[in-house]
């Protein structure tokens, strides 16, 4: 008999099959259902954590390049510009997006949107550095610069705020009547006014404590006709001050957003006149943060100095949603004053927080000839 039939005729003798392996088996069967289960592909978790990071890091790619683009080339668009504005909400994003990346162990891309984070992270931090400043004058003028918001109708809360404040020099932004009317008592600590009825949202005036040496009209020729200014200029020691308060159109569309880069290089253009002769206050409602082409484009031109410096982010808008808040309201010096303090004050019912500055002239710097 052979060795065949041998073991076809007794089956016990037959060698036994290895037992499958647990884990072996485990791993077919999940591979199996990976490719299909029913009939329908089944993507595997790596493949899903693959995709929401690659899904994350373009997102942080896109981020940055409206960062860097939206600034500096305008012509691409209201949109990108407007991003800028949101810096602080976008670092807060940008580093939770890092975050996530973390978590799921893509380093790389971890690395980019850190990195991407940076640019407004150190914008922001640079706030907290102290400005290079001349030295400090022996009088210090304190104003007051508030959009009060024409709708608004808190008129005690404000009339409070300029009695406790007690500035030299209170610029307010859309305060047609009744506001004038209404918050007279207040103001009767202020004999000086200068009023500007002309442009985008009129109702730009400025109460002074101190008597202007011209106002609007000497300067009704040469001062740029689509925007809201209130212009007055006194004289301190040996100073000459040139104030003015400025209201830029909000840009909630593309024709409006245009007509606000139109005002601010206009703006530019005037301020420019007067930085050979005169101390210049540049205060109100830009409708734009210091992020924005616009802003930037300003600051280039005039070089004017941003009060904040030193200072810190101060948000002034809106108040009813923080989380939205940005810096619109500014107050802009030139290089010969000295900023001392600077503040966001308590809300009034608008939907600007007032801004309070205090400044003074150093004795080194005179009027330029």
């Amino acid at each position: 008999m052979t060795e065949s039939e041998t073991l076809a005729s007794n089956p016990t003798l037959a060698p036994e099959s290895p037992a499958p392996n647990p884990t072996e088996t485990a791993d077919i069967h999940r591979a199996s259902h990976t490719q299909t289960s029913g009939g329908r592909k089944v993507v595997s978790r790596r493949a899903v954590s693959r995709a929401s990071s690659g899904w994350s890091g373009l997102i942080a790619l896109l981020v940055g390049l409206s960062l860097i683009l939206g600034g500096f080339f305008p012509q691409l668009g209201f949109v990108l510009d407007t991003i800028q504005n949101f810096e602080w909400q976008l670092s807060i994003f940008l580093v939770l997006l890092a975050l996530y990346q973390a978590y799921r162990r893509r380093w790389i891309w971890m690395s980019v949107t850190a990195a991407i984070a940076l640019i407004p992270l150190l914008s922001m931090a640079s706030l907290y550095i102290p400005a290079s400043q001349p030295p400090p004058g022996n009088k210090i003028i304190r104003i007051l610069s508030l959009n009060v918001e024409s709708i608004n109708t808190n008129y005690d809360a404000v009339g409070e705020l300029i009695t406790d404040v007690d500035a030299d020099i209170v610029s307010l932004v859309e305060c047609r009547n009744p506001w004038r009317t209404r918050i007279e008592t207040a103001l009767k600590g202020y004999p000086h006014v200068s009023v500007d009825e002309m442009g985008y949202s009129s109702g730009n005036v400025i109460y002074s404590k101190i008597p202007f040496q011209q106002k609007n009209r000497k300067y009704k020729k040469s001062k740029p006709l689509s925007l809201s200014m209130g212009i007055g200029e006194i004289a301190i020691d040996d100073h000459t001050i040139l104030l003015m308060n400025i209201h830029a159109m909000s840009p909630t569309s593309t024709f409006r957003w245009q007509d606000r880069e139109h005002q601010l290089w206009e703006l530019g253009q005037f301020v420019q006149i007067f930085t050979p002769s005169h101390h210049l206050i540049v205060c109100g409602d830009f409708n734009a943060t210091t992020r924005s082409h616009a802003i930037r484009q300003f600051i280039s031109e005039t070089r004017l100095r941003d009060s904040r410096q030193g200072f810190g982010m101060q948000n002034s808008w809106p108040t009813k949603y923080w989380p939205l808040r940005i810096c619109i309201d500014h107050v802009f010096v030139s290089q010969d004053v000295h900023v001392h303090h600077r503040s966001v004050e308590r809300d009034v019912g608008s939907d600007h927080f007032p801004v309070v500055v205090e400044v003074s002239f150093s004795p080194e710097s005179t009027d330029p000839p």
